[in-house]
This record gives structure tokens, C-alpha cells and sequence, in this order.
């Protein structure tokens, strides 16, 4: 199991943080049964996440 650590100053920056570790190390699986089946998926083993600053406005993650 490999543990990633993200250290992120605000929920927006921890946001494409979590996206860029998942884009560039995750690994991908195959949906086996459901409605996204025969899709490919990227996941992380396990993941520590620190938010220097929770309470920064905005708190939903603003992006093009």
C-alpha cells in the first residue's frame, strides 16, 4: 500500500491537489458490474490530507 501526503493552504488548493497526485500516481482498475461497467477508473491507495486553512472562502473549489 503505498501512503500519498498532500499539505494544501485551502479546500480549493487540497481539491486539485487530490486531482493532480490522483491524474499522475494513481493506478487504474476496471468497472466490473454497474451502469459504468467495461469503464476505466484511477484510485489512490490511501491518502493523508492536511488543510493549513479550512475556513478560507470559498469553500467550494472554484475552476474553469
Amino acid at each position: 500500500m503505498k501512503i500519498e501526503v498532500i499539505d494544501a493552504r485551502d479546500l480549493s488548493e487540497a481539491w486539485f491537489l487530490c486531482l493532480c497526485k490522483t491524474l499522475t500516481e494513481g493506478h487504474e482498475y476496471k468497472i466490473d458490474r454497474g451502469s459504468y461497467a467495461g469503464q476505466q477508473r484511477k484510485e489512490l491507495d490511501f491518502l493523508v490530507l492536511r488543510v493549513r486553512h479550512p475556513e478560507t472562502r470559498p469553500l467550494v473549489p472554484d475552476g474553469p
